[in-house]
Formats: C-alpha cells, sequence, structure tokens
C-alpha cells in the first residue's frame, strides 16, 4: 500500500492536515502516516519494516528544512524516497521566501491553511503529467482568457523605444504589448512595441503604438537620467533597407498633411509624395508608406495599394487589445493624433535605417536596468481555484513556471500569480487549428491570490448568465 507523509508539528496544522488527507487515502487506497518532525520519520521509515514502503508525496513544513539550501535538501529527500514533495510555510510579510518557484516541489501550501486548497492539491500532486478534473473546488467550464507575462529587463531606452535581454526568444517585425509603471495613463499601464533588430545580447523595439502622455514621461525620464549613454547605437528595422521613400499622404485634415511633408522633407533626403487626391480607389496606387487616417480592410487595401506599403495609423480613438492587434495586422506604426513630430522623424529612421537625413538626429538614450512584463494571451476552457485548461499554438514544458494574471480594467492592479505545467497534450485537438491542450496549476496560492481568483470568477458566471 503506498504511503502519504506529513512532517508538521503545529497541532492545529497537524490535525488539519488528517482530517483533509482522510478524504484523498480512502478515494485512492493509500495509507496516511502523520509525524512531528523529520527526525521522527526518519527514524521511523529506517526501521527494517518500513524500508520498503513506497511513499508518494511528503508534505513537510519548511521549519523541517535545512535553511542554507532548501533546494538541496528537498532534492534530497525526493531521490532517497522516490516520491513528490509538497512545502507548507507561514507567509511572513517581512521575509517572503524568496524565488520560490524554483523550489523542486509540486506545491507550496501557506498556513492558515485553506482546507479545500491543502486537499485539492495534495490530491493534485498525485497525479502529475496527468489531466486531472478537481474535486474539492469548483471547476467551471468558462472560454475566457488570461494573461501570460514574461519578465525582460529594459537595457537601454530613448523617446522611440527601448532595448531589452534575451531572455525569452521574440520575432523579429512582430508587435508586443508592455507594462512597466512608466507607461502609465490612466487606468492602462503599457505600450506597444515591435521588434527592430537583434544582436548576441539584445533585442531592439521600437514603439509602435504609444500615447502622447506616456512619450512625454519616457522623455522626462530620459532628461533627468544620469545614465545616459554616449555614443548610443541604434540599428534600426533589418526588414527596410530603402534609401528614397515614395510617401503617400491621406489624411482629412490638409494642415496636418502639409505639415508632415514639409517635416519630413526638411529632416530627409529622397523623399517624394503622393497626394490623398491622386489615390484612386478604381486603380493601384504604388507608394513605400502610406501615412493614413483611414481604416483600411485587407481587401480594400490589397484593391487600391501594390505592393503592399508600411501603413503609419493616425487615430483619435483608443481601441481594446484585440482590436489592436487586428490592425496590427495591416499597420505598422500607430500614431496619436496630434502627432508628435518629434516622434515621427526618429521613428522613420528607425523604420528605414539607411535614410540619408540632411542632418544629425537627436538619439538620447539612457541605460535603465528595470523590468518589464510582456502580456500575451491565453485562451482558457477550464477554470478553478486550483488548475487551469487551455490551449495555446505553443507547447509548454511540464514543470514550466509561468507568470500569469487575470485581464483588468485597471492595470495598475494587475496581480501576477505563478502556475505550473502540469500536464501537456502528446497531439494537437485538431490538425487545422494546430492546438495542443495543457493544464496549470497555480502555485503557491495565497489568501489574497485565492480572493481575487474567486472575485473573477464570480464576474464571468455573472457575464454568461448575462
Amino acid at each position: 500500500m503506498p504511503y502519504l507523509i506529513a512532517i508538521e508539528k503545529d497541532p492545529k496544522c497537524y490535525k488539519e492536515i488528517k482530517e483533509s488527507w482522510a478524504d484523498i487515502s480512502k478515494e485512492l487506497g493509500h495509507e496516511v502516516l502523520l509525524f512531528k518532525s523529520l527526525a521522527e520519520f526518519t527514524t521511523d521509515f529506517a526501521k527494517p519494516d518500513n524500508i520498503n514502503k513506497v511513499i508518494l508525496l511528503i508534505l513537510i513544513s519548511i521549519e523541517d528544512l535545512n535553511k542554507d539550501d532548501y533546494a538541496k535538501h528537498i532534492d534530497e529527500l525526493k531521490v532517497k524516497h522516490k516520491c513528490e514533495i509538497m512545502l507548507t510555510i507561514f507567509e511572513d510579510p517581512l521575509k517572503p521566501l524568496k524565488k520560490s518557484s524554483l523550489l523542486p516541489v509540486r506545491n507550496i501550501i501557506y498556513k492558515p491553511f485553506d482546507l479545500t486548497i491543502l486537499k485539492e492539491h495534495s490530491r493534485i500532486a498525485l497525479f502529475h503529467g496527468t489531466r486531472v478534473r478537481t474535486q474539492f473546488v469548483h471547476s467551471t467550464q468558462v472560454s475566457a482568457e488570461i494573461e501570460s507575462l514574461k519578465k525582460f529587463k529594459i537595457l537601454e531606452i530613448s523617446e522611440f523605444g527601448f532595448k531589452l535581454d534575451k531572455k525569452y526568444k521574440l520575432e523579429i517585425n512582430k508587435q508586443y504589448k508592455f507594462y512597466h509603471p512608466l507607461f502609465s495613463n490612466k487606468k492602462q499601464q503599457h505600450i506597444w512595441a515591435r521588434v527592430a533588430s537583434e544582436n548576441d545580447k539584445e533585442y531592439e523595439l521600437y514603439f509602435c503604438q504609444i500615447t502622447n502622455i506616456v512619450l512625454s514621461q519616457i522623455r522626462k525620464k530620459v532628461a533627468s537620467s544620469t545614465k545616459k549613454v554616449k555614443f548610443p547605437s541604434w540599428t534600426g528595422s533589418e526588414v527596410n533597407d530603402q534609401f528614397h521613400l515614395k510617401i503617400a499622404l491621406q489624411l482629412s485634415d490638409e494642415p496636418t498633411v502639409k505639415a508632415i511633408e514639409d517635416l519630413l522633407t526638411r529632416n530627409f533626403k529622397n523623399m517624394t509624395f503622393v497626394a490623398a487626391k491622386d489615390i484612386d480607389p478604381k486603380q493601384k496606387t504604388t507608394a513605400d508608406v502610406l501615412i493614413t487616417d483611414l481604416e483600411y480592410d485587407t481587401k480594400t487595401f490589397e484593391t487600391q495599394f501594390s505592393p503592399k506599403p508600411l501603413v503609419i495609423k493616425i487615430y483619435e480613438k483608443n481601441l481594446d487589445r484585440h482590436e489592436v492587434e487586428s490592425r496590427f495586422e495591416l499597420e505598422t506604426l500607430r500614431l496619436e493624433k496630434p502627432i508628435d513630430r518629434s516622434f515621427l522623424v526618429k521613428i522613420m529612421k528607425i523604420l528605414y535605417p539607411a535614410l540619408l537625413g540632411k542632418e544629425d538626429i537627436q538619439r538620447i538614450t539612457v541605460q535603465l536596468d528595470e523590468l518589464t512584463s510582456l502580456s500575451e494571451i491565453i485562451k482558457i476552457q477550464e477554470f478553478s481555484e486550483a488548475a487551469i485548461l487551455f490551449t495555446d499554438t505553443t507547447k509548454y514544458q511540464l514543470d514550466q513556471v509561468l507568470e500569469i494574471a487575470l485581464p483588468q480594467d485597471d492595470e495598475a492592479n494587475l496581480h501576477e500569480m505563478k502556475a505550473k505545467i502540469h500536464y501537456v497534450a502528446d497531439k494537437y485537438n485538431n490538425d487545422k487549428e494546430k492546438l495542443f491542450q495543457q493544464q496549470l496549476v497555480l502555485f503557491g496560492m495565497k489568501d489574497e491570490y485565492l480572493k481575487i481568483i474567486r472575485l473573477w470568477a464570480l464576474q464571468k458566471h455573472i457575464e454568461r448568465k448575462k
């Protein structure tokens, strides 16, 4: 008979573990043994009668581990007893457990226990690599989205873009959403940036949608910094090597058209322009760049322009995430109205590095060394306080740690939570979409996170009823 072992000296916690595990042991046919200390457990299992007993799970208080190296001690227990390990700990806001998600444990259960969470995560730990259906917390079948957050270090920043370390893979010319307090504007705290180039050490990105308020904040940050780069180097877009541009200006505001034409002519050589009146809907127009305030659909765009120009969209209305991502299928750069002329000049040199300038373009750059969060959407199908079922074109690795967040209207209140990949399907769920079904388990859930999850689940329930 396999054994579940709990090592806990706190009488209240000891009693709660015993009561919580009674249902699990009854369901699975396992026997539960509880010990007051690691020394007591070690002595007991050194007896000849116990040497060959099969242990599936050890739930141990962090107080029983070697505080000089928790990870090493946990690994030793796992190897010696060939079992899974879960950790229990009292939360200490003044001395939080650092890098907890890197510990070789199935999960961390915070004290005082949420008994349903204790019971559910203990059960899930016994089925590593297998899709599980939760029993002790309610699972909701729901089509919804959560965010996966990847941390990058901002190495350098200027008013038109930034450089990031290469902690995760990014695609050249693809746009990404980033969070940082520097990007705060009312309830929003993000910008969109597109990858221009890369080298062995860093990615170079330019802001492909940024509000004028945030642009002003970045300029103040750059101006006040004492860490200016003496000779800033920006490679610019690797996909554009033109030094002569034909630019179509299709804007409803004629003074803005004249201002942009004067601005670009004053700063760059080899510029020619196509006026809006010369863009005939009945025949194809040739241009390298289209600056427009019209919202094209793909069919109309392909009918009117050949080959496809780079599109700079001038907009007034803010769109939600899905609308913006949809627009980026056609639009390379989105500029808020009124157009920031200095930004446009600098960004044109980034978009077309081979352009010949009539005078030097200042690129004041500062070192930053701060973290920013890249946000990607994960589509979920099943949701609970313990586990989330989702599909993705990316096939994650078992035990891979994800930082996730539940989407919020107020991005300053975005709460990051840890999760571990618990299950990954071997094959696509269908050949057309090429999505892998996967399951993640919420990791180290404190009471504050559980409240957020329960509130979000309630909101989704209300939305479905509507």
